[in-house]
């Protein structure tokens, strides 16, 4: 799995769970009531006011931490 922009926030929770921890690091709520936020990982980021820099940065080091468990 490719982690982009594009990728809706329940898909992202459903096939990478971990990522919901590294987005608390973030203050990023994933989770409203046990269920996942509607929308694009984008969408969600851009309405918490993260720049594009910060948003390319956050989807390198989702893919990298995905990798990583990946070989674990």
């Amino acid at each position: 799995m490719v982690i982009t922009r594009e990728i809706t926030v329940k898909e992202l929770i459903f096939t990478f769970p971990a990522s919901t921890s590294y987005f608390m690091k973030h203050k990023v709520k994933l989770l409203v009531s046990g269920d996942a936020r509607w929308g694009t990982l984008e969408e969600v980021l851009i309405k918490k006011n993260f720049s594009e820099d910060d948003i390319n940065r956050m989807i390198d080091e989702l893919n990298d931490l995905y990798k990583e468990r990946q070989i674990k």
